[in-house]
This record gives structure tokens, sequence and C-alpha cells, in this order.
């Protein structure tokens, strides 16, 4: 929770003071303005898994679902638009090593899922098949099959999600321009399939500016009927020197034309702050965008002094507000702040221009103190009844410690007369500004119940190793009851596991957790990947934890790398390898550029044969049929 503090709010369309005197979660404003809405960098396949997924059917969905585990420990970010620059930087070398799969086992060390990725002569990633291992045929059923077409520079020329089974997914097709000396994407076309079909759902076309930031994207709906594509939306943008986005509108096709939504515009300082944010409505009658709202921020040593909020009175013609804008008055305001000498703010007047003149409105009080512990702020916030008459309506106490880190906190409002605390907050710290603890409370009908809190513990390295959270039950101040409890484990000052309680009357059971095997020699830009992975160093293995009672049953996630830039899963793995002959008399071949882990079974699942190399023996088995894995890739093979 936190306080009231006095600025002006874009998201309010009248006095931030006009809220519900009632309201225990009083807001903190501030004078950074927080924009509705830009237009960022594209990285389309981010949401190209988020819509193949959504519009998937309940079948696809289940196949999300089977392999939601394996998703979970995915740690690739896969970027479509100019995302050769990673992916050229780690492929130009032939002696890295490079992920070829990801393979699930569960607790009973069962194969489970596995992630599979292929890769082009250049090293890049071209495909990647998830599957699901079926014990009935003791082989990997694909469920997801993601494809990759790119350029001769790595730029990503179109991706596709398919479910095989099912003949469903979801493709992107990106086209590129070279402007001004730039590779820039100028349109992504998003198509989905049904029964093996491809259908047009989408396109979005893109313009930029001299230095290749975006300047405009539109976005097109496909007309099946009319076998065209309809506009839908466009934005226009706009970037100041440093390449800040300052500019923003909006806009929706009516079938005829263009009409505006919604207009922004920003000028920074040097330190990014607002200074000037200009809103706009759009005019039907002129077609024209028409300014009505401005906010005016003053900073002097990266401190606010002022800010004005001004609304354009229309009758007037100029900044003076008092003006009706969608069924509501708008007044212009304006607040000032003052300092002490060591920077803290100890006084806000806020003032608002109505029919009769500039009127004061709300200021607020702060007094620091010093003490042994810290300081203490006494915040005082008054309402003016009149020109010269103000009533103290709000009290705020704040409790600090040497290092300016709040320890206590408690809100008071004068309602209907009496003086009523909506909340309390404590906190304790360590000596490097840990926090240790922290309770929060709130007051019910008069009564302090408690809320929320928690506890931490951290090594000698400042990392949690421990929290403890805990829930209020309604009936009192220390009523507190378990919720939740984690533990962390660190390696190399690495987070390699975390592990998740939950209470259960009166002890904790295991809930879940995840935990990580790492090469710490080994850096991830050493390593050939489809894209970066989000972890520092190379993954060995993945660990997903389940809780089953007071013990943890466990997911492995083994990570498969090749040497030399040449995979050894290239013949062995997702049955791409050739076993011959088969029927097989009594030698079975592998076709693989080196030896390979071979095992023989019975299709009951007995091993039989078990060496490493390129042949096995089999000529004193019985004929029928047997299922030969060779480098945990099973295949069913028979015997004359």
């Amino acid at each position: 929770m936190r306080r009231t503090i006095l600025l002006l709010s874009l998201c309010l369309a009248v006095s931030v003071f006009a809220q519900n005197k009632n309201d225990k979660r009083p807001h903190r404003l501030t004078n950074k303005v927080a924009v509705e809405r830009k237009i960022q960098k594209i990285e389309a396949p981010v949401p190209f898994m988020e819509r193949a997924f959504s519009v998937s059917s309940a079948k696809a969905l289940k196949a999300k679902a089977s392999i939601e585990a394996n998703r979970a420990q995915e740690k690739y970010n896969i970027n479509g638009w100019l995302e050769s620059g990673t992916v050229r930087a780690n492929a130009q070398s032939d002696s890295k090593e490079q992920i070829d799969s990801v393979v699930m086992h569960n607790n009973a060390n069962q194969k489970v899922s596995r992630q599979y990725f292929i890769y082009n002569d250049q090293h890049w990633s071209i495909k990647r098949i998830n599957s699901l291992w079926d014990a009935s045929t003791s082989s990997w059923a694909e469920v997801e099959v993601y494809t990759f077409a790119r350029d001769d520079e790595g730029y990503v020329l179109s991706q596709q999600l398919v479910y095989p089974e099912w003949n469903e997914g979801s493709k992107e097709e990106f086209v590129y321009e070279v402007i001004n000396g730039m590779k820039l994407g100028i349109s992504c076309t998003i198509s989905y399939m049904l029964d093996g079909v491809w259908f047009y759902d989408s396109k979005e076309e893109y313009k930029y500016d001299n230095r290749g930031n975006i300047s405009e994207q539109v976005i097109l709906m496909y007309d099946p009927d009319a076998s065209e594509w309809i506009p839908s939306d466009k934005l226009i943008a706009e970037y100041d020197e440093k390449n800040r986005q300052n500019a923003f509108e909006s806009y929706y096709w009516t079938g005829m034309e263009w009409e505006g939504l919604t207009k922004q515009y920003f000028v920074f300082n040097n330190d990014g702050d607002t200074e000037l944010y200009l809103q706009y409505l759009w005019a039907p009658a002129t077609k024209d965008w028409f300014c009505y709202y401005k906010l005016e921020n003053v900073f002097e040593n990266g401190r606010i002094d002022m800010q004005t909020e001004s609304f354009w009175n229309k009758t007037k013609g100029d900044w003076s507000g008092i003006e009706e804008y969608n069924g509501v008055m708008m007044y212009c305001g304006k607040t000032t702040f003052e300092y002490d000498d060591k920077g803290r703010e100890i006084y806000e007047l806020y003032q608002m221009n109505k029919e009769n003149g500039w009127q004061k409105e709300v200021d607020i009080e702060k007094t620091w103190t010093e003490t042994d512990k810290g300081a203490n702020l006494s915040q005082k916030m008054y309402y003016y009844t009149s020109a010269d008459n103000k009533e103290f309506r709000k009290d705020l106490w704040v409790e600090y410690n040497t290092l300016g880190l709040e320890t206590y906190v408690i809100e008071k409002h004068l309602i209907d007369g009496v003086w009523t605390s909506l909340y309390e907050e404590a906190y304790s710290w360590d000596t490097v500004g840990n926090l240790l603890g922290s309770q929060y409370w709130e007051y019910v009908d008069g009564q302090k119940l408690a809320y929320i809190a928690e506890e931490y513990v951290y090594d000698t390295d400042n990392n949690v190793i421990e929290s403890h959270h805990a829930f209020g039950q309604g009936t009192g101040a220390d009523d507190w009851i378990n919720v939740s409890r984690f533990t962390y484990i660190y390696e190399n000052n690495v987070r390699i596991e975390k592990m998740a309680y939950m209470w259960n009357e009166d002890h904790w059971i295991a809930n879940w957790g995840e935990g990580m095997k790492y090469d710490y020699s080994i850096l991830n830009s050493d390593l050939i990947l489809p894209t970066e992975l989000a972890d520092k160093y190379k993954i060995i293995e993945a660990y997903d934890y389940v809780g089953a009672g007071t013990d943890w049953e466990v997911n492995t996630f083994v990570y498969h790398y090749s040497k030399d830039g040449v995979s050894n899963l290239t013949n062995v793995n997702e049955n791409a390898f050739s076993v011959y002959p088969n029927p097989v008399v009594d030698v079975l071949s592998i076709n693989s550029n080196e030896d390979a882990e071979i095992n023989v079974y019975s299709v009951q699942g007995a091993k039989l044969i078990s060496t490493v190399g390129r042949q096995v023996n089999m000529s004193n088995l019985v004929a029928g049929f047997y299922i030969v894995e060779v480098n945990g890739t099973r295949m069913k093979i028979m015997k004359k």
C-alpha cells in the first residue's frame, strides 16, 4: 500500500481529489507520464506462439497441455524479425557445440517428451519437433512441428507450427526490404491451417523513419468471400533525436476512411522525464485531431518543481479550462513543490482554476525528524473549504532506518468526522538493505486485521535461500496462518533450485519445484542455439518437481549437444538414421558417421543386446519382431 502524493494523473478525467474518500487503497501518482500504447520493435514469433494456441481446436489444446512441462523448461525466446544477429554470431564457427535435443524423463526414468532441433549447413535452426513418447510402439510421436525458412543472411522468411495428428497449424511469413542500409521487416502475413488447408487470417505492414524506427503499422484482415485484404487498424509513431518515441496515433478503418482513436505527444528532457504531454481528440467534422489536454512539468536538479494540467476552452480559445468534455467539466490544475536542504519534499500545494479564478484545493505538509534509528516523516493533507480555511483530513506517519528504508507506516483519514486508521505496514531489514520480513494490516470497522506477512533468509552472498508467507484469517491482528514456503539453492552464485511448499493444517507439504544443472565452463555465447537461452551457462539438465505429500516426484530434462558443429543426432534421432537390412538375418548395420549406443529389446521390453558401434549381431535371436534403440531413439525391425 502506498500513500497519496499530490500530483496530477493522466488516467483521471477530473481532479485526482475527486476519489472516494473511503477508499482504503490510496494511489501514488508520478511525474513520469505513462504512455497508453507504443509501437514497439516487431517480435512476431512470440505472439505467434500465443496466437497459434489461442485459435487451435480442443484437440490441439490437449496436445499443448500434454507437453506443457516440456515447454516450461524450454528456455528459448524465438525472435523472427532481425533475429539473425545473434544466430550468425553463434553459427560462424564449426568448432562450437550445438543443442540437438531436450529429452524429458519422469520420476520412473521413463521417456515422456522430447524437443529435437534441426539446423542447416550454416547452423541456423530450421526445424524444431516436439514429441511424446509412445510406449506402445516404443517410438516418438510428433505432437508439434515448428519449421523456419531463412534467407542467406539468417533472416526468418517464414515460420510455422503444425499439429501433425490433426492437420492444424499456424504460419507467419515475413518480407524484408533494405531501407537506408538497414534490412527491415515490411510485412508479416499470418495464416492458419485447418484440416490440412492454409487460410489467410491477417497481415501487418510496416514503414520506418530514416533511423530504422517503426513509423507506421497497418493491420489488415483477410476477407475470404471477396478474396482481398481489408484494412482494420493503423498506428503512427514519431521519435525524438534520441530515438525515444514521442508521438503516437491510432486509427480504425470505417470501411471508407481512417477514423482517429487516440493521439499523444511527448517532450522529454535529457534525463528522460516528461516535460510536456499533449492529448488529442478526433474531430469527425474536420477529420482531424484536436488538442484538448496539456500537462507540463518543470524540473530543476532532477526534482519536479511544478506541474500544470490544462484543458482547452473552446469558447475562449485558450488553455483556461472550465470546459466540458465527454459530459464532465474539466478544470485546470497546478501543483507546486518545496524541498529541504537534503532534497526531501516538505510541501505540496494544489490549486484549481474554477469559475471565480484560481483556488487552493489541497496542500500537503511533510515534516522530517531525525532519530537515532534514522528518520520519521509526518505527512498531513489538508482540503481547503475556502480561500483562508482548510480542514485536516489525511494523516500519514512513516519511520525510516539509517539506510532510508521504511520500517513502519500507518495512514489515517478523517471520515464522517472520525479519525479512522486505514492500514499499517511494518518492515525489517538487515544491515545491507535486504528485506527480512514485512507485515501488513488493514482496518475493517475500526478493527486491526492481519492481512499478509512474509519472511526472508539470505546467504552470505545476499541470495534469498528461504522465504515464508502467511495470510491473516480475518479475526484479529495476529491470527496469521502459513500459506507458502520457498527454499533456494545456489551454485557459483547462480540459483540452481527453487522448491515450493504449501501449508497443510499443521505442517508443510511439497508443492512444486524447479532446478537446473549447468556446465559453468561453457557460456551460452559459446554454443550454437536456435536462439539465446535465458541462462548464462550451458544447461546440462533441468528438473521439474511435483509434490507428492512430503516427498517429491521429478521430471528430468536432459540437454543433448553435439561437438564440432556436426549433430550426433542427425543420423540417429527422429528415425532419420537408417538401419539395414530390414528384415535382418544376422548382422544389423547402422548408417551413421560415428559409433552409436545400440540396444536391442524384445517387444515385451526385455533388453537382449547392448553394444557400442555401427553394427549389432542378431544371429542368435529367434525370428520375430524386435525393438532397436540407437542413442535413445527406438524403431521396430524384423528378424528372419
